[in-house]
C-alpha cells in the first residue's frame, strides 16, 4: 500500500525557524514561522501554497577565490605555527 505525501509546513520553502532575543542571546523557539503567511507556525500544519525546499549554492567564481584566499592565510599560519613546536 502507497502512503500519500502530506503538504505539511515541515517541508515547505517557506518554513523558517524562529528565535527570540533577549539582551544579547538568541534562544530556538518551538514553533516556526511562515515567511509567505507572516505568521507563526506548527510543523503539523499546512496550507495551499506550499513551496518544495530548495537547496541553494554559492558556486559563484568570485565566492571561490575568496575560499582559495582562506585556504592559503590557513597555510601560511600552519606553516607559522609548525616553525615554534
Amino acid at each position: 500500500m502507497k502512503t500519500m505525501k502530506r503538504n505539511k509546513c515541515k517541508s515547505c520553502n517557506y518554513y523558517k525557524r524562529a528565535y527570540d532575543e533577549y539582551r544579547y542571546r538568541f534562544w530556538r523557539r518551538k514553533d516556526f514561522y511562515c515567511t509567505f503567511n507572516d505568521k507563526i507556525t506548527l510543523p503539523e500544519n499546512g496550507c495551499e501554497n506550499r513551496q518544495k525546499k530548495k537547496k541553494e549554492y554559492d558556486a559563484s567564481l568570485k565566492r571561490l577565490a575568496e575560499v582559495e584566499k582562506d585556504i592559503l592565510s590557513l597555510f601560511e599560519y600552519l606553516k607559522d605555527e609548525e616553525d615554534f613546536r
